[in-house]
């Protein structure tokens, strides 16, 4: 069963296998994509008794170098480009890709969004660093340079609202994840942080300034736009005023998790994340409910950070009272819960399609969550 969404799954049958086989579990967990994996430790296995084991070494990732003829097709594709773009998405921050991300922008101009657990990877308050006008920019972009970013509907399926002739360079960290919905040009399995470095020391003296201006005057109007709807006083607020609010009281020592729809949708919007790991939400399919234990685990491995939670009201109703876990454990986390008495996200899109009559199984109670806790 585990099989179907683990990394891996299997059974330690003897205790003094033990070691060997937590080392082969994190080490898998930890090659390629991170991701979990199951390991079964059966009552008898786990409560039997052997002479001490022999203490192994931390498990430690070799970074994978990129393949030379890639580079070189990547050098050049971005020397020939006029109009190229860079999505950071989470593999950057994995690899620890932050400061080369950061040196190869500032030193080319390349137009910088970031994706996933991305962002913050190059500060949002970063001039090349945008995150209103990805699919206004990919309408134009000769070449897309993806790290760590699936090709799906978030981006279109790299097909849909983008330049036809736009060239794709895809970095990933496992190789299943390329080519997807879309041939790249260049596709490869490579460490980030290594394939950034390479990019800076072989673009030296290609600079995008135009392109960058470009941008950020595209930016620009889209945010004056929206800052109209972030100053709005109507009584309920609208969701960019929330995360406006929310947003004036975050710092660099905050740890902020979305766990909803539209509001976490909204709020990202308008939030600067300007840390690595600064960020965490529930993916790209909406696994709706992490935030309370997402800010558990967090909270216990950086008791001196606050941590923030961004709640809908319909997933604070998944795990909210994993409140109970974080008091008995004295976790100071704090959650705001955007409060609009429905699940929003698919709510809004029934009231359009069949009339407010006709919506089915969206509608909450404008419930005090606060007195619940």
């Amino acid at each position: 069963m585990f099989d179907t969404f683990t990394k891996a799954s299997f059974t330690i049958e003897r205790t003094e296998d033990i070691p060997e086989g937590l080392e082969q579990a994190f080490m898998m967990a930890l090659c390629g994509r991170p991701g979990p994996v199951f390991v079964e430790l059966p009552f008898d296995v786990l409560f039997n008794v052997v002479d001490p084991p022999e203490i192994l070494p931390k498990v430690e990732v070799v970074p994978q170098p990129p393949d030379v003829s890639a580079v070189q097709a990547m050098f050049d594709l971005l020397r020939n480009a006029e109009k190229p773009l860079l999505i950071a998405g989470t593999q950057v921050y994995w690899d620890q890709a932050h400061d080369a991300l950061r040196e190869l922008t500032e030193q080319t101009g390349i137009p910088v969004y970031t994706n996933g657990a991305g962002r913050g990877t190059l500060p949002m308050d970063h001039p090349n660093c945008f995150k209103l006008t990805r699919s206004q920019a990919l309408r134009q972009a000769d070449v897309a340079l993806l790290i760590g970013t699936p090709l799906d509907f978030r981006l279109k399926y790299g097909r849909q609202d983008w330049n036809p002739d736009s060239k794709l360079i895809q970095i990933e960290n496992d190789v299943n994840e390329l080519n997807h919905n879309r041939e790249a040009e260049v596709a490869i399995v490579a460490d980030s942080r290594l394939v950034l470095e390479a990019l800076a020391e072989g673009l030296q003296g290609i600079h995008y300034n135009a392109w960058l201006d470009e941008v950020r005057d595209m930016e620009d109007e889209k945010r004056s736009r929206q800052a109209e709807w972030e100053a709005l006083d109507d009584a309920p607020i609208n969701h960019f005023r929330f995360g406006a609010e929310v947003n004036r009281v975050i710092d660099e020592e905050m740890i902020v998790i979305g766990d909803g729809g539209d509001i976490v949708s909204a709020s990202a919007k308008v939030i600067a994340v300007t840390r690595p790991g600064q960020w965490l939400d529930p993916g790209p399919l909406g696994c709706l409910g992490v935030g309370i234990p997402f800010a558990i685990a967090a909270q216990h491995l950086y008791p001196d950070k606050k941590v923030l939670v961004i709640n809908g009201d319909g997933s604070f109703g998944l795990n909210g009272f994993e409140f109970d876990t974080a008091v008995r454990f004295n976790l100071p986390i704090v959650s705001i819960v955007g409060n609009d008495a429905g699940w929003g996200q698919i709510r809004g899109p029934q009231i359009q399609m069949v009339g407010e009559e006709r919506a089915i199984a969206t509608g909450l109670a404008p419930t005090r969550y606060d007195k619940i806790v």
